[in-house]
């Protein structure tokens, strides 16, 4: 409601129905810090060129809320890593969409490209798929969701849905900085609004948590200062 409230006096602004800054500059929306990185890898997992493989993977995973069909069906030219960009084709119908990728998605998809997929190769036949098997071959969902599944286990998250978990935060996280539904609704591939409705429950409900954590009326009484 409060992403809602924000786009709203973007276009009041915009319009010139109200001055720049005006009632909606105040609005605050809470912050939630950034699941993957920093959770599901130590060093130690992205060593080698299946660890950086999988680094990779997940990163692009966790920037652009794609699922592990979406990932494997992938070919080696929807990945643009020089201007950090993927093509993701649609699984039953509408056009392919060209989405952006964080900077560090696009650092650790250039280096697995550059160090990590020639070594895999190994001089094996040129897969047409960016994310390669241990073994030379285009990776199918199955080894998708295993990476993803793997990565979580070594730090004791929940291993099922991963990659819909990490979309759902994703998508949390942007209608929180203020992320218009309609930018959300074409990085995922949606045709209409009400397909991210979901999303800004789950934000709303954030909003909740943080509220009763924070707010003074919920804390309990201290009794101090009282007589």
């Amino acid at each position: 409601m409060l992403s809602d409230l924000r786009a709203f006096g973007r276009w009041c602004i915009a319009d010139g129905r109200i001055a720049v800054g005006g009632p909606f500059a105040a609005l605050q929306l809470p912050k939630i810090p950034q699941r993957l990185p920093a959770g599901l890898f130590t060093p130690a997992q992205t060593a080698g060129p299946l660890g950086l493989r999988n680094r990779a993977l997940l990163e692009i995973a966790a920037a652009i809320g794609v699922t592990s069909r979406e990932l494997a069906a992938m070919r080696y030219a929807d990945v643009d890593a020089v201007t950090g960009h993927v093509t993701v084709s649609p699984l039953e119908r509408g056009a392919p969409r060209t989405v952006p990728l964080s900077s560090q998605a696009s650092t650790w998809l250039r280096r697995y490209l550059a160090e990590a997929r020639p070594e895999i190769l190994a001089g094996r036949p040129e897969a047409d798929a960016p994310f390669v098997t241990q073994h030379g071959r285009p990776m199918d969902p199955g080894d998708v969701a295993h990476v993803a599944r793997e990565a979580a286990k070594r730090v004791d998250l929940p291993t099922r849905r991963v990659l819909s978990t990490l979309k759902d935060s994703l998508a949390v996280q942007l209608l929180e900085n203020g992320c218009d539904p309609r930018y959300l609704a074409a990085l995922f591939g949606h045709a209409d609004l009400q397909s991210v409705r979901k999303y800004q429950r789950l934000s709303v409900q954030r909003l909740q948590e943080v509220h009763r954590r924070c707010h003074p009326a919920e804390q309990p009484r201290s009794g101090c200062g009282e007589a």
